[in-house]
């Protein structure tokens, strides 16, 4: 395996122009563990974790910019992030172990693709855009259009992820991510939730709901949703909400769960969602 050290992002987007074939390692803590488990192994990598151009969360007055390279720890204590949009930064806090949270990055999380990822959940209740860039130039990918199927990705062989931009929800808004998974470390989740909902004269106005963990890619619960807009946030609209979002996912059986489990989790965590949401 040929490992290239760039020392800048341009001269990494020119590596990857040239040797499209070859591997961006941001983290790795996912590709690592692929590796040791036998998956194949690239004949180049691209080493992307030295470059602190890609570390940086940079808040504005309408959102935040947040660099591929920065840590899942460096999002679940910025103060920002666990003040604006505490959604990603709860996502972010329940990755792994201290160790895996130190290395992993937003930008390794989302290139990797896992269904099971925390993070993609809340990227996409806060409609977040994933900033790519290649030796051509850069362009914005909405993260609803991001995952385009089973460890899949939009990204054009020679592009990398940059960053990750999102605006700040609308005063009101609230939001959270919530997980089940066989113990509170290193567990991959089983099902995650994560949910935003803003309120005016006590029906809902604007609600957005995803789950990982159900289907080949993480996923809008647009049924969920649609029970819940124009209703207020109560008992029946939240039990059919919970009902529709069940309804919709496609999960499967696998060594850590059946799919019958993943329907049940997901309406549980729809309803754990909405009934705090509507909490005074």
């Amino acid at each position: 395996m040929i490992l290239h050290t760039p020392a800048s992002l341009r001269e990494a987007l020119d590596l990857k122009a040239a040797r499209p074939a070859a591997r961006p390692l941001l983290g790795g803590t996912d590709l690592l563990a692929q590796w040791q488990a036998g998956a194949p192994r690239p004949d180049e990598v691209i080493a992307l974790e030295p470059l602190t151009e890609l570390k940086a969360i940079v808040a504005s007055d309408t959102g935040v910019r947040i660099g591929a390279g920065a840590t899942h720890s460096a999002l679940a204590h910025h103060a920002a992030l666990r003040d604006r949009l505490p959604a990603l930064a709860e996502a972010a806090r329940t990755v792994g172990a201290p160790a895996i949270r130190n290395m992993g990055t937003i930008g390794g999380n989302l290139a990797n693709a896992s269904p099971a990822a925390d993070l993609p959940p809340a990227l996409l209740v806060y409609e977040a855009d994933v900033e790519v860039a290649s030796a051509r130039g850069t362009r914005t990918i909405a993260a609803t259009r991001f995952f385009t199927g089973y460890r899949r990705v939009a990204l054009d062989a020679d592009e990398l992820i940059v960053a990750v931009s999102v605006r700040w929800p609308a005063a009101g808004t609230r939001s959270a991510y919530y997980k089940v998974g066989t113990r509170a470390a290193q567990s991959i989740a089983r099902v995650g939730v994560a949910g935003a909902v803003r309120l005016e004269a006590g029906r809902v106005a604007e609600v957005r709901l995803a789950a990982a963990s159900v289907a080949p890619v993480p996923v809008r619960l647009v049924g969920a949703e649609r029970a819940l807009l124009g209703q207020p946030l109560s008992g029946p609209a939240i039990v059919a909400a919970a009902a529709a979002a069940g309804a919709e996912v496609t999960p499967i059986d696998d060594v850590r769960s059946t799919a019958a489990y993943r329907r049940f989790a997901v309406e549980q965590l729809v309803r754990r969602f909405l009934t705090r949401a509507s909490q005074p």
